[in-house]
């Protein structure tokens, strides 16, 4: 009783960490897709911080600002390199950077957790499965005594009726005899 108390107890915590392992897994998943989203916002602040290049290079010549280009084409690229970003841009980015790192601080840390618990889960399957193999070696152990109890005391009766065939039985003539010699009246 106490080993199937052991085994239902492990069978509940391992249920519990296998709960717990899932929602490790979706915060993680959650922490990595706003990773993720965060990083894309800085490549937009920085692209839009020197000039929105991109922009410009998918524009191509049909856009207005490339219709007064001759030889001297480079020269608004030029000045776009050398454009630095607004203080506003830069703090935002620096704020990003920092989330980031926060981010990925966090999504190391729920990765540990994730990587403990399973192997808790592990553990305490082993555990469970060594208890249940206790518990099946008991049973068994259990069973072969009831049986060599049941083999006593089938041996013991044979033995008591063994006894009681052996013992004589005393005939009538034997029980006369047994009392002494009857005196004649003659």
């Amino acid at each position: 009783a106490e080993l199937r108390e052991q085994v239902a107890s492990l069978m509940a915590a391992q249920a519990e960490s296998t709960r717990r392992i899932a929602q490790l897994q979706t915060q993680l998943d959650e922490k990595t897709s706003e990773n993720n989203a965060l990083a894309g916002a800085v490549a937009q602040l920085r692209t839009a911080a020197h000039g929105g290049d991109s922009d410009d290079d998918d524009a191509g010549p049909a856009s207005p600002a490339n219709d007064d280009w001759g030889s001297g084409a480079s020269e608004p690229r030029a000045a776009d390199q050398n454009a630095q970003p607004s203080p506003q841009a830069v703090a935002e980015i620096a704020a990003l950077r920092n989330r980031i790192a926060e981010l990925e601080t966090s999504e190391k840390s729920l990765t540990a957790k994730v990587t403990a618990a399973e192997a808790a889960r592990d553990e305490m399957a082993a555990v469970e499965a060594a208890a249940k193999d206790r518990a099946a070696a008991l049973e068994a152990e259990l069973q072969r005594s009831k049986q060599a109890a049941q083999d006593l005391e089938a041996e013991l009766q044979r033995e008591r009726e063994k006894q009681q065939q052996q013992q004589p039985t005393l005939l009538p003539d034997d029980a006369g005899a047994a009392t002494g010699p009857t005196r004649c009246c003659c």
